[in-house]
């Protein structure tokens, strides 16, 4: 069915794909901003905010490209006023906070060792990296 609706209009296929792809990444931002937001209302929200840090560490776990985007999104800062509220009043919420801080130090690390050790080159693939996304 895809390539009857392609005869006739050559580079439809093409647009569609970049749509698609362009779709993906703006997505993809939206979710992670999304999760820090309600982290960020876990004195209102602290289930809803368990929650969300759970799908976090999750995310961060299975991605090093969310974890730097997150960091960009002032991360590190929303986990400590998340944690600073969780050690008052959600157990939970404080041991899944706890969890995104450790993944975010252990992206600090990789990223030092890692430029550290090719000379740069680790920072210049995350450029190229970047370029693609946007």
């Amino acid at each position: 069915a895809a390539a009857a609706q392609n005869d006739g209009e050559p580079g439809t296929g093409t647009n569609a794909n970049a749509f698609l792809e362009e779709t993906k990444e703006i997505s993809k931002r939206e979710l992670l901003s999304t999760l820090l937001n309600v982290l960020g209302e876990a004195e209102t929200k602290p289930h809803d905010a368990c929650l969300s840090a759970q799908c976090l560490r999750s995310l961060f776990q299975a991605s090093r490209k969310a974890k730097r985007k997150a960091r960009d999104l002032n991360a590190k800062q929303i986990v400590n006023t998340a944690l600073d509220v969780a050690r008052r009043t959600h157990v939970k919420l404080e041991t899944e906070t706890k969890n995104i801080m450790k993944e975010l130090e252990r992206t600090d690390d990789l990223d030092e060792n890692t430029t550290t050790e090719n000379n740069g080159e680790e920072e210049s693939q995350e450029e190229e990296d970047s370029e693609h996304e946007e």
